[in-house]
């Protein structure tokens, strides 16, 4: 009867001594897995503006302490990572952007940046500014009438803008150069775009 029972627990025994060493194999493939496998982060930046086409550009973006020049792809382990983008000429700065890589996969993070507006106030006798500079393609000048009279704007590209009372005008100068406005009607007062 002795010799049964022991039997049966080496028998028992042998039954869950594989059931352990299958679930410890499991329990460490799947720490290797969630803990310590890599992704990869895809990063990049593109202009993105109403009144320009989407563009992809060519920024510094810092990511665990590595900086470099986007697009560009890195090997991470799985976790959460803050991409920062440099700031850049005629564009409102990107938000930093958190993102999760996770294993074997592709995560992107995409720094947009957004034209700065060149804002210019006009009443009827007057401009806010006798220059301002702009980048061609990029920087939305907006023409702002801040008065109760329509003005009419004459000049370089286009030859002549008439804005309504408090209301305005967009446009973006597709090519560099200077170009001279004046308001119709009023003496004096120029001002000069200079596109580059």
């Amino acid at each position: 009867m002795r010799t049964s029972r022991k039997k049966r627990r080496f028998g028992t025994l042998l039954f869950f001594i594989p059931i352990v060493i299958i679930g410890g194999v499991i329990i460490y493939g799947f720490v290797q897995i969630e803990f310590f496998s890599s992704g990869t982060l895809a990063v990049s930046a593109l202009s993105y503006g109403k009144y320009s086409p989407q563009a992809p550009l060519h920024v510094k973006a810092t990511v665990n302490g590595v900086t470099t020049t986007t697009p560009f792809n890195m090997t991470l382990r799985q976790g959460p990572y803050t991409v920062t983008f440099a700031s850049l000429q005629w564009y409102k700065p990107a938000l930093p952007l958190t993102r999760q890589v996770r294993s074997g996969g592709t995560t992107f993070a995409i720094g947009v940046y957004v034209p700065a507006l060149a804002p210019i106030a006009v009443s009827p006798t007057s401009f806010n500014a006798t220059s301002v500079q702009v980048e061609h393609g990029v920087t939305p000048v907006a023409w702002m009438n801040t008065s109760d009279q329509n003005v009419l704007i004459q000049g370089g590209e286009p030859l002549q803008i008439l804005i309504p009372p408090h209301m305005n005008f967009t446009e973006v100068f597709q090519q560099p150069g200077t170009y001279v406005y004046a308001i119709s009607g009023s003496q004096g007062q120029t001002l000069q775009i200079v596109v580059v």
